[in-house]
This record gives structure tokens, sequence and C-alpha cells, in this order.
């Protein structure tokens, strides 16, 4: 009777180990989190959507994702300029660090942050974040007019905080970006490869989820390369799950409060 008994922990000790072993290994699907730090009306003519006159809704965002490795990355990190809030007339604002603090983050937390394209609302609060390397494309910071962000970006490389590309480039787990130029000199996508599909955030390459859908070209007023942008738009494989840069219809998730929305797992 002991002996069987002795068995029988053995083979309950090796197959808990097992199971124990199995969800230690399992590969998680990324945390997905859409951050809307502000909301404004904006010229219709100025984006890439089917209203062409009067104002159309903006969410002013960025994306944060927790990847399988446990690494944070925000693309895009979003502004607080008081003076650029009233300029644009902002509304419900709260900055990207806060929004984090909702999430029990600090901004110590982000690892990387990715810069679709280096206009105020996308990147000037890059200095926020003191332990995370940026990455920019080359072609945008040559052609960089903001002083203030310029400035920004040359003291994170003088503490080797800033990864400047060339071109399409992978980076790190599962992260990928491509160089488009259709809305800046250097503006550029980003892909993340996971378990449960390819997620592309696009910045300002497409104001919205539908605009990417519809195949609409940015408008000249707004575009660096009209070309570009629909070489770009062709080029998209329908199964991509797309985050755009302003989001305002998010699908398959749930908001987790009116600034911050995640993709749960139902985005497959």
């Amino acid at each position: 009777m002991r002996a069987c008994f002795f068995l029988a922990c053995i083979f309950w000790c090796v197959a808990l180990g097992c199971h124990n072993t199995q969800n230690k290994n399992a590969v998680l699907a990324p945390q997905i989190y859409a951050l809307r730090y502000a909301v404004s009306d904006y010229p219709a003519q100025l984006v890439n959507g089917l209203q062409k006159s009067g104002t159309v809704k903006l969410n002013w965002l960025a994306y944060l994702v927790r990847d399988s490795s446990g690494d944070n990355t925000l693309v895009d990190c979003g502004f607080s300029d008081a003076a650029l809030r009233r300029r644009f007339s902002l509304r419900n604002f709260r900055s990207v660090e806060s929004l984090l603090g909702d999430l029990g983050l600090t901004p110590q937390a982000i690892k990387y942050i990715v810069l679709t394209h280096a206009h105020f609302d996308h990147a000037l609060d890059v200095d926020k974040f003191p332990n995370a390397t940026v990455v920019v494309q080359q072609r945008e910071v040559a052609s960089l007019q903001d002083k203030v962000l310029k400035s920004k970006l040359m003291s994170l490389q003088s503490r080797r905080h800033l990864k400047i590309i060339d071109g399409n480039t992978p980076l790190h787990t599962n992260f990928s970006v491509e160089l488009v130029a259709g809305h800046t000199s250097g503006s550029q996508v980003v892909y993340y490869r996971g378990i449960s599909g390819t997620f592309l955030f696009t910045g300002d390459e497409c104001y919205f989820r539908e605009s990417c859908q519809k195949k609409i070209p940015l408008p000249r007023a707004a575009a660096f390369s009209v070309e570009n942008s629909r070489a770009f738009l062709r080029s998209l494989d329908k199964d991509t799950i797309v985050f755009a840069g302003h989001e305002t219809d998010f699908v398959q998730g749930r908001w987790l409060s009116d600034y911050i929305f995640f993709f749960d797992g139902s985005v497959t």
C-alpha cells in the first residue's frame, strides 16, 4: 500500500512539474493599449478620411505594447506643452506619463519609444522617459525644424539613448519599422508580429483605421509625398490589425477608463 501511495505521489509531482514548466515557457500574447491623452476637433481637409470639409474629431494618442518578454514599448509619446495645448484647443488632457500610472507603470518602466515621426504631438515628451531607447529615422532627424525637439533628441544621443535608423529595420522583440515617407520625409510605420497576428501602428500615414481599409491617401496639405502614401496603402495585407494615429472608432477591446482602451483577447 505504501509503495502504491509513493508511486502515486511521484506521478502527481511529475505531472504538476510538467504543467508548471509549460506555463513558465508559454509565449504570452502582447498587451496593447491606446493611451488617449487628449481630444480635439481638427480640419477635415488635413486628414485622410471620408469627410472633406468642416472638422472631424481626433483622439490624440500614444500606444503601449507590453510584449511577451515583459518589455514596455511606446509607439509615440505625446506632448504636454501648455501653449500648444491651448493653440490646438485640446480637451480632456492628461499626459502619457499620468496614463501609464493608471496601468501601474512609471516613466522609468518604458524601455523603448518608437517615433512614427517627429511632429510635436507624437514626439515632444520624448525626454520624460529616462530609461528608454528612442528609435527614429535618420531622414526625420535631418529634416527636423522643431528646435526644442531637436535639442531633446541630441541630448538623448549624447546619453546613448537615441537609435537613428535608415530605412526598413528589424528592432527588438518582434518589432520592425518600415519607412513610408508619406506624411513626412522620414515617417515610418511600426509592425509588431506576435502569436495572435500582425499589428501595425501607422502614425499619421492613416489618421483612422478606416482610412487604411479604404485606401484613402493623405491629402497634399498633410503629405510629404502623396505617391508614397498611396504605395503604402496598396501594400497593406488585409489580415493586418491596424492601430491608426488618431483613431476614434476602436474595436476588438474595451475602454478601461475615459483615457485607456485595451485591445483584449478578441484581437486575433
